[in-house]
């Protein structure tokens, strides 16, 4: 699930003395990739190229590799050497600005020209988001509750999977969360199915199309979009970065209020902790113990707890019941 895009990019030439040879002797690499130069394991000419009938047999030097020396061939002999980690790192610690600067200053630098390049790009990613929710967290515009996950920094897009489809798609469209075996819409064009869905169900996307969405200038988008707060657990942030999974899910269905709005769909996140125990102790007991747990922390309910609240709680129960028992009947009270 590649595609391919023409994007913008360098063709570096890069210098390869011949060794034992004089500086004025070396063959000229043109790469777009120079950082990968330290997994060169030969230099290929070909057979038929009377260019470079010369130089096959003969050894070059690999730029910056202090002297490692690889042979000129002309058959189809493949070697390869990779140059990355097991998280597809470059090996080396110098990377591509790095090393051309180097070998300008070591006069291995011939020149470089624009070149495009035919990139791969994973179609499940789709275009970059995040940068557009983590700057509205740097601009202010949203609140991180409690603030310390603001600080997160790995920030990366969210891979929404798909499935694709096999064979010719025939015009119907079936609605969400509806039974397909009587709930669809037949058009010529998604655009067509789109309107008779709103004309049969309504707009589905929250939280900025139900007053108005796309009709920015109606009252009611003006007036309640967009929404105030989100208060949600912060358990789903070990799977995704904060930025980006919040202002996403200040709409349904994945649909992202700030790319189709921009403005992100409420000003302030709370983060709050998880109830994590095996039995409940009565729902007095229960809350007095979550007012006693910390903004955005997990709590860890135990049994000694639970029982000491228990006992606390009762406590003011009777508590309150004998003053109550004691105090004047407010139908004796003037006034």
């Amino acid at each position: 699930e590649v595609e391919y895009s023409e994007e913008p990019g360098t063709l570096y030439y890069i210098k390869y003395h011949l060794a034992g040879g004089s500086r004025s002797n070396f063959l000229t690499i043109s790469t777009t990739r120079p950082e990968t130069l330290f997994g060169d394991v030969a230099i290929p000419v070909h057979p038929q190229d009377e260019r470079y009938s010369k130089y096959v047999g003969k050894m070059a030097i690999v730029p910056m590799t202090y002297g490692h020396h690889v042979p000129i061939i002309s058959d189809k002999v493949k070697a390869c050497v990779s140059v990355f980690s097991k998280y597809c790192c470059i090996l080396q610690i110098l990377h591509q600005l790095a090393l051309i600067d180097l070998t300008k200053e070591t006069d291995l630098a011939v020149t470089k020209e624009p070149h495009s390049l035919r990139v791969p790009r994973s179609q499940r990613g789709g275009e970059p988001l995040a940068e557009k929710a983590l700057l509205a967290v740097e601009k202010g515009e949203l609140t991180i509750i409690p603030e310390r996950f603001e600080k997160r920094t790995n920030i990366k897009d969210w891979c929404i999977s798909r499935q694709l489809w096999w064979g010719k798609r025939i015009p119907v469209w079936y609605i969400v969360g509806k039974d397909c075996e009587e709930e669809y819409i037949v058009a010529k064009s998604a655009e067509e199915a789109l309107m008779k869905a709103r004309d049969k169900y309504g707009n589905a996307l929250w939280p900025f199309s139900t007053p108005g969405w796309p009709d920015e200038s109606a009252e009611d988008f003006k007036r309640f979009y967009p929404t105030t707060m989100l208060e949600i657990g912060y358990e789903p942030l070990c799977l995704t970065p904060v930025p980006w999974y919040i202002v996403l899910l200040g709409c349904k269905n994945g649909h992202d209020g700030t790319e189709f709005t921009g403005t992100v769909p409420f000003s302030y996140v709370y983060l709050h902790g998880l109830i994590r125990d095996s039995q409940e102790f009565g729902t007095d007991a229960l809350r007095f113990a979550l007012a006693l747990g910390t903004a955005g922390q997990d709590l860890n309910l135990s049994t000694e707890r639970l029982t000491a609240n228990t006992a606390f709680t009762n406590r003011l129960w009777y508590a309150g019941k004998f003053v109550l028992q004691v105090l004047p009947n407010r139908d004796n009270v003037s006034g």
